[in-house]
């Protein structure tokens, strides 16, 4: 077995949501820790450029999908030359509305 799994950013449990944009490698030990808590806003800051240069691959070899996915789930009717500060940004203001209007747990490792 190996040392890393595919984490759903946002956990599958409470968005049914397998876009390219929400899986992202980590730690298998992290991925259990995390289980189906919520990225606390500030979590997906710290690692903000790695997130960006993971989303960067992805867009470079699946194009059409990721752009798809992107738009639809977090840039809405933001323009796509703006997807990576929009969507990390639309990315913080999904899990903190998840975290602070519905209640889910939130995950922050310090």
């Amino acid at each position: 077995m190996g040392r890393y799994a595919l984490d759903h950013v946002i956990p599958f449990s409470i968005w049914k949501n397998n876009d390219l944009w929400n899986l992202l490698p980590a730690a298998r030990i992290v991925n259990a820790a995390k289980s189906d808590k919520i990225p606390a806003p500030e979590l997906i800051e710290r690692p903000r450029n790695r997130i960006l240069e993971y989303w960067e691959l992805l867009h470079k070899h699946q194009q059409q999908r990721f752009k798809k996915e992107i738009q639809v789930a977090l840039l809405g009717n933001h323009a796509f030359d703006t997807w990576k500060q929009e969507g990390i940004s639309q990315l913080k203001n999904s899990c903190n509305y998840l975290i602070e209007t519905r209640g889910f747990e939130a995950w922050d490792v310090r």
